[in-house]
């Protein structure tokens, strides 16, 4: 968590920065001051609010942190809260989004968490409600990878919950980012977040030849099916390369040199996968897709499991993409939503069993 000031535009507004995955590289930002617990952060708040009454808070994070939510929103009285800014980079809200929508839950989620919200601001709870649902209490910007998922007529009532007030929802665009950001801007991002571009292109451009990535997910919260997942991971790069494998109908001919772009979490998964492929190069970890997209060094195709990094990608650079459940299970939350939204063809998405008649 850091916070930083930008005296230039507004000296009265103080920006709170949730950024878990880069945490090294603060000096590519100005005037900041990193924290590294929350008790400090939240000591650094009440004193910036005490000392500078003028001074309002602006936030910025990920969707996921609950705790950091509860405890940052509890320090900022609501009337020095300037704006939250709310960024979804993953796929849990868009899997939620459809089994309520397919059990007929919607208004009984989104009640029980309209009466959460209620008593946390009310002070009688510490538990809060979905941090997408705060638009009724707060002055909140939305930011999705695909908002036009709440463009469908059956996910209305979500849509206008979460734009109560005016509140935006914008799309997570990395393309467009790309063609926006100067030179000088994607250098400070790129330092940011400890992108070596030179570095990078060096390892997608080694060969005239064209590029493939295989795209790795993970499990970190059950250590059984952790290691059941990366033995699945393993598999399935194995089954689609090997000559009679599903990959190649989709290189259409060309030649293609395979890279592997491993989860960021993927700890002891992503040394196992990269053993069992050393001739394939690596892409850092942490190394997030939404950097290649802006930095323009996109792999020619890509493939793997199911991710909401393909959520972004053009559907042209996706080969083909495959969900970790049985073939009996084609209403699998993730897999419907990735169909509903147009990200690929029904024929191209692959089940396990279908990997497994290649043994």
């Amino acid at each position: 968590m850091q916070f930083f000031s930008d005296a230039a535009k507004n000296p009265d507004i103080l920006k709170l920065i949730y950024t878990p995955r880069f945490t090294n590289n603060f000096n590519a930002i100005d005037n900041i001051r990193k924290h590294d617990n929350i008790d400090s952060l939240l000591l650094n708040i009440k004193q910036i609010l005490k000392k500078y009454p003028s001074v309002k808070i602006e936030l910025h994070t990920q969707i996921h942190p609950f705790k950091m939510y509860s405890d940052v929103l509890r320090a900022i009285p609501t009337n020095r809260l300037f704006h939250v800014y709310v960024y979804d980079d993953g796929s849990e809200d868009y899997v939620n989004f459809y089994i309520n929508k397919k059990t007929g839950r919607q208004k009984e989620v989104l009640k029980a968490s309209d009466e959460a919200w209620q008593k946390f601001f009310s002070g009688e709870s510490n538990l809060i409600g979905h941090r997408n649902m705060i638009a009724k209490y707060l002055p909140v910007t939305h930011y999705m990878l695909r908002p036009d998922y709440l463009d469908h007529s059956d996910m209305k009532i979500v849509k206008d919950a979460m734009t109560q007030n005016n509140a935006q929802i914008k799309k997570i665009d990395f393309d467009n980012l790309r063609m926006q950001l100067s030179e000088l801007e994607k250098k400070r991002y790129f330092k940011y977040i400890g992108f070596n571009y030179k570095k990078i292109k060096k390892i997608l451009c080694q060969s005239s030849n064209f590029s493939f990535v295989f795209t790795g997910s993970a499990v970190y919260d059950d250590p059984q099916r952790a290691q059941k997942f990366v033995e699945e991971q393993i598999n399935m790069i194995k089954n689609v390369i090997q000559p009679e494998g599903i990959l190649h109908k989709y290189l259409n001919g060309k030649t293609y040199d395979f890279f592997l772009k491993l989860h960021p979490h993927g700890g002891d998964s992503n040394k196992k996968t990269k053993n069992a492929f050393p001739d394939f190069p690596n892409i850092p970890n942490f190394i997030g897709y939404e950097a290649l997209i802006v930095s323009g060094l996109i792999p020619d195709r890509t493939g793997g499991f199911l991710s909401s990094l393909y959520f972004n990608l053009p559907k042209e650079k996706i080969a083909f993409l495959v969900a970790s459940v049985d073939k009996t299970e084609w209403d699998d939350p993730l897999v419907q939503v990735m169909i509903e939204l147009g990200i690929i063809r029904e024929s191209s998405i692959y089940f396990l069993s279908d990997l497994k008649l290649l043994n």
